[in-house]
């Protein structure tokens, strides 16, 4: 006899866990991440005040938002310290039984609801997708020129090709056509979608202020 067992993990790391039990009470299981989860998650852009992201939720939640939080950049100085800047953008995830809003309004402002698609995984060492560079077995490729070498060391600093497509563009850059077609393709989803939100949690919180 088959059941089904819905939980709501409270933080990626206890979703990490509950994915990788095999037995419940003596009962083998088999933990997936639903596929609602994933197809209900939009994002809005152009939000300029700063919200936690309980704020958030708070004001979602007759939306039908089950999970909010504000969009942040990472950046790593020369010294290799990192800092974080909030971005205009939110994410969303909204219970999966309804259909995605085409807007939602947020005080007296209504914003579009974009679908949003997690970024893949990339490696820094070989630029492919759905591994890292420790598990690469790959020959290194730069990011700009797609030379044998590291970045640091190459000469093309201008005139970038795309490791992927071949683009004007370096290996790494978010608008690389060749990422969306991955980033849209639905095997990569589900497990990309559980690391972005654990990367993104880590700094997720936001302190409101005054236009």
């Amino acid at each position: 006899m088959l059941g089904f067992l819905s939980i709501i993990a409270p933080n990626p790391e206890a979703s990490r866990k509950l994915l990788r039990l095999t037995v419940i009470a003596d009962i083998a299981v088999d933990p997936r991440l639903p596929s609602w989860y994933i197809k209900n998650v939009g994002k809005i852009s152009g939000v300029l005040f700063r919200y936690t992201d309980r704020q958030l939720l708070y004001c979602f939640t007759e939306a039908a938002a089950i999970h909010v939080r504000g969009q942040i950049t990472f950046r790593k100085d020369e010294g290799g310290t990192l800092s974080t800047t909030p971005e205009d953008c939110i994410i969303l995830t909204f219970r999966p039984d309804i259909e995605m809003p085409e807007t939602i309004a947020l005080g007296f402002d209504v914003f579009r609801v974009q679908t949003c698609y997690a970024a893949p995984l990339q490696c820094y060492h070989c630029l492919g997708f759905g591994h890292t560079a420790y598990q690469c077995k790959s020959p290194r490729r730069c990011k700009l020129c797609v030379g044998p070498h590291v970045c640091k060391e190459c000469k093309r600093q201008v005139d970038p090709v795309g490791a992927n497509c071949g683009g004007a563009h370096a290996a790494t850059f978010t608008g690389c056509p060749e990422l969306r077609k991955v980033a849209l393709s639905r095997r990569f989803m589900s497990r990309y979608y559980v690391e972005w939100e654990d990367v993104s949690h880590r700094h997720s919180s936001y302190s409101l202020y005054s236009r």
